[in-house]
């Protein structure tokens, strides 16, 4: 299948260990939390995204050992 990005468009691909990732109270990062994340942000580099969720999931969890792997691709069509 083919995907045509149009200029502005962004595409976020993500394993399930970004909404999976849990804090010390078992909560999970959510796909919600995800979503609106994705909303919200809006980075001029790709570069800049994947720093900021990571950087979000951390504070999600707070120190919790990572239990899952975390696996991004974020593309912008400029």
């Amino acid at each position: 299948k083919k995907l045509n990005l149009e200029k502005g468009e962004r595409l976020f691909i993500f394993s399930d260990g970004i909404p999976e990732a849990m804090n010390k109270d078992e909560e999970e990062y959510t796909d919600k939390k995800l979503e609106k994340f994705f909303v919200e942000e809006k980075p001029e580099t790709a570069d800049e995204f994947i720093n900021a969720i990571v950087n979000d999931v951390k504070l999600h969890t707070k120190g919790e050992i990572q239990s899952d792997d975390i696996t991004a691709i974020y593309l912008i069509r400029k």
